[in-house]
């Protein structure tokens, strides 16, 4: 009898531990979804905020280009991850100005002496060295004196 009662006993035991694990993994599996729920908000908020820095990186790209018309500035560069790094590249139409042939540069530099000269509000003559190397010019309001490679003698100025 004694036997029989202390197995009753001992079974009503591993009852109780079992309503108290069932127990335990509830309240776990509700910690659990309130933290899977903290961290879509998180991730959320990050997707909000790196939205929100990559219009404002085409903004201020967008609003520095608009003052020129040949030359566009690249200010952020893009790593494998997303993530922006501040650069300063200026694209002589379309093809960074290191790379870019002679008379692309000559135009974007007059590009940009015109953007200076709309901002500031004055103009000073522009000296174009290697004028034989660009067939055309990009406007522009200032004066241009062209120094061109010839077999004369003597200087001529027209």
């Amino acid at each position: 009898m004694i036997r029989k009662r202390d197995e009753i006993k001992h079974q009503l035991t591993k009852r109780l531990q079992i309503k108290q694990y069932q127990k335990e993994i509830a309240d776990l599996e509700a910690k659990g979804r309130d933290l899977a729920q903290k961290i879509a908000d998180v991730e959320r908020e990050e997707y909000v905020i790196t939205s929100f820095t990559k219009a404002k990186i085409e903004e201020c790209e967008r609003r520095i280009n608009n003052l020129f018309s040949f030359v566009k500035f690249k200010l952020f560069d893009y790593t494998i991850e997303g993530n922006e790094t501040e650069t300063c590249v200026p694209l002589a139409g379309g093809v960074p100005f290191q790379t870019a042939n002679t008379a692309s540069k000559i135009n974007a530099g007059l590009d940009i002496i015109n953007a200076l000269t709309r901002f500031y509000g004055v103009e000073a003559p522009i000296f174009i060295d290697n004028r034989e190397s660009i067939n055309a010019l990009i406007p522009t309001n200032s004066q241009i004196i062209n120094l061109v490679v010839s077999n004369d003698k003597e200087l001529i100025i027209k």
